[in-house]
């Protein structure tokens, strides 16, 4: 029995596809998990300044009292 060529490349074809898929998707899951840690730094420096921001308010207010 003879391997039907259209068939072999067909498979050859969808495995090729399948490798491309493969990648593609890797290179996406990858830039998510990049963006995921450049959200957690962002989440960390807005916290930062959020704290930076709590002590200017209180030593303005203590400024304030002060008059």
């Amino acid at each position: 029995m003879k391997d039907d060529p259209k068939t072999f490349a067909d498979t050859q074809s969808m495995a090729a596809m399948d490798d491309h898929e493969t990648q593609r998707l890797s290179n996406l899951t990858e830039q998510d998990i990049q963006m995921g840690h450049g959200l957690d730094k962002i989440a960390t420096s807005l916290d930062l300044i959020r704290l930076e921001m709590q002590g200017i308010r209180a030593v303005l207010e203590a400024l304030v009292s002060k008059r």
